[in-house]
């Protein structure tokens, strides 16, 4: 990681255009940007890390374990162990941050 600190309103002005991009990868934490159209989702993941989502710009349906919560801009969701999730744009495009803690734990699609 380049900056100390980021300024999340700016990446959300100056990168809206690119569907996802990440701001950090170290040894114990990765950091992801998602943009997403309106409907788009991500998930249901269950990831055998921990993840913290942070809406950034728009707003957001995290559903955990089955039970949708609304998200709004600079609110953030934790996404304990093991735990089912999916991330859905709502009202409109949306800009999430998923820190994920391992940076590589392994995600499972409970789609595929």
């Amino acid at each position: 990681m380049n900056n100390v600190v980021v300024d999340l309103r700016a990446l959300h002005r100056n990168r809206s255009d690119q569907p996802s991009y990440h701001l950090a990868s170290e040894d114990h934490l990765r950091i992801q940007v998602f943009n997403l159209f309106d409907k788009e989702k991500l998930g249901d993941w269950i990831c055998e890390g921990n993840a913290l989502i942070t809406v950034i710009g728009g707003e957001v349906v995290v559903s955990v374990d089955g039970k949708p919560e609304r998200v709004s801009e600079l609110c953030q969701a934790v996404i304990p162990t093991g735990r089912p999730f999916r991330v859905t744009a709502e009202n409109g495009s949306a800009t999430v941050q998923i820190v994920w803690t391992p940076p590589f734990a392994k995600i499972n699609d409970i789609n595929a």
